[in-house]
């Protein structure tokens, strides 16, 4: 009987969505430059522990609001399940797509994509997701100024410019993840509104999570 209610016990806990909900891990701000142009952005796909840091707010509190980020490579042969593929003169920036049970609620994000698709309570796969237009989307974008090159990468959370079949916009609600430094801990930057819709802002950590 012992064993039997060991065994029950045991079962119950590996049912239930423990990973979804870690303890929060601490999160520092970052400076606010770009990206190295000398920053590789490619291999960044897996899970990590995201860590969204409110300095500023619309309505609702400041505060930290942490979770899960689930990132996959993207490829030109990707499709929804209703046909969409991607366009094939504005796909060429986006490096990756994925999602988050991060609450954007929390976080004044204004994410469109769906109603709240951020409550999931199992760990999604990437058959799981809408590669065209996910909940993130994450691209590079590179270009010269002022004699110099740039490079900026940003995970774009609900917004226009996650359509991949049409080429999005940079208007409207949601929030993007400017990520300003990567290294062998994850992913750093600050995030705020990406398009005209006020939404919080502040700084955010994305941790490799191997769990």
């Amino acid at each position: 009987m012992v064993l039997l209610l060991g065994y029950a016990a045991t079962a119950a806990a590996q049912r239930e969505p423990r990973t979804l909900t870690p303890a929060t891990p601490r999160c520092d701000s970052v400076a606010d430059t770009l990206l190295s142009v000398n920053q590789s952005v490619d291999g960044l796909e897996g899970r990590y522990r995201l860590v969204l840091v409110k300095t500023d707010s619309v309505r609702l509190p400041t505060g930290i609001f942490s979770g899960r980020l689930f990132l996959w490579p993207t490829s030109p042969k990707d499709s929804s399940r209703n046909g969409r593929k991607p366009h094939p003169t504005f796909d060429g920036y986006n490096h990756y797509f994925g999602t988050t049970n991060v609450d954007m609620d929390a976080a004044e994000a204004y994410a469109h994509n769906g109603p709240d698709f951020w409550h999931f309570e199992s760990i999604p796969n990437r058959a799981d997701i809408d590669p065209i237009r996910p909940p993130i989307l994450g691209f590079v974008l590179k270009g010269v100024s002022n004699g110099g090159p740039w490079q900026m990468f940003w995970l774009a959370i609900g917004t226009l410019a996650n359509s991949r079949d049409t080429g999005g916009g940079l208007d409207g609600m949601g929030i993007g993840l400017d990520v300003k430094r990567i290294n062998s801990k994850g992913l750093f930057g600050t995030w705020g509104p990406f398009g005209i819709v006020k939404t919080g802002r502040g700084y955010f950590c994305a941790y490799h999570d191997a769990s």
